[in-house]
């Protein structure tokens, strides 16, 4: 596991099965002001809140959290009548990293597993 500084790049990988694993510090700003890690901070706590509230509604097997500094993998697994919908959702998500990482090349590095 990576911590905030240890790396020159934030690495995010999506397994394409409804995990995601984040590492590393894009050490682009100052600490706690680093705009590039905060998106990344941003998308990734935006998915664990989103599985937390698909777990509320019962929709989810299990979820799994692990978020702490320069490193977090956020996962779930939909019930089978939710996995589609998840997916979209999921994949929306992803998409803001791919976006992130064209963006920011030098400094974030995502790829699907």
């Amino acid at each position: 596991q990576g911590y905030w500084g240890a790396g020159r790049m934030i690495d995010i990988v999506y397994d394409g099965n409804y995990k995601i694993e984040i590492a590393g510090h894009a050490n682009s700003g100052e600490m706690g002001k680093d705009l590039i890690c905060s998106a990344a901070s941003i998308l990734t706590v935006t998915l664990d809140k989103l599985y937390a509230k698909l777990e509320s509604l019962d929709m989810l097997e299990s979820r799994t959290s692990i978020i702490e500094p320069g490193f977090a993998r956020v996962s779930c697994k939909p019930k089978e009548c939710y996995r589609g919908g998840v997916r979209l959702q999921t994949l929306a998500i992803c998409e803001g990293y791919q976006i992130l990482a064209e963006e920011e090349p030098e400094h974030v590095q995502y790829k699907t597993a």
